[in-house]
């Protein structure tokens, strides 16, 4: 099986390394387009009424 590998910071800020698959973007592609629901922008604003979301300022709220 043949890996990449990243060099990362974990939260205390060392160097950590990372192996992901080569062939996972592959895979991540036949996923989507095999199961995912495709909509062009404007489809998604008509079915997600994000302009009544809460504001991320509004603590109280959430």
């Amino acid at each position: 099986m043949a890996f990449d590998q990243l060099l990362e910071e974990d939260e205390t800020r060392k160097p950590v390394l990372i192996s992901i698959k080569k062939d996972l973007k592959s895979v991540l592609d036949e996923l989507y387009a095999t199961h995912a629901t495709i909509l062009d922008a404007e489809e998604w604003f008509d079915q997600n009424p994000f302009h009544e979301a809460l504001s991320d300022t509004d603590t109280q709220q959430w």
